[in-house]
């Protein structure tokens, strides 16, 4: 089974890091993760303002993540960051790991 990284970059304002480190560790990640739909996480940091969570999962669990999942996660944040933030969501194919 092919295995995939759905990767969500996110860019904030510095102003609202602290608070935005804390509700991803502390609920938005683990939202996500308990769908079940996910193997595991990583979440990144690039420099003040960016930051990544890649999500490994394989293409069926992909699916019924943005199917039956994602809205609802995705309002959830937007509700806690409705300003200074830009979000950017791509999957990327896993050719090789160890």
């Amino acid at each position: 089974m092919k295995m995939l990284i759905y990767q969500v970059e996110i860019k904030i304002s510095e102003n609202i890091a602290e608070r935005f480190e804390n509700y991803m560790i502390k609920q938005h990640i683990l939202d996500v993760m308990a769908t079940g739909l996910f193997q595991r996480y990583v979440f990144s940091k690039e420099d003040f303002q960016t930051y990544q969570v890649q999500y490994f999962t394989d293409q069926r669990s992909l699916s019924l993540y943005l199917e039956k999942e994602a809205s609802r996660l995705r309002a959830d944040f937007m509700r806690n960051f409705p300003d200074d933030v830009i979000i950017e969501r791509r999957t990327l194919e896993i050719l090789s790991s160890s």
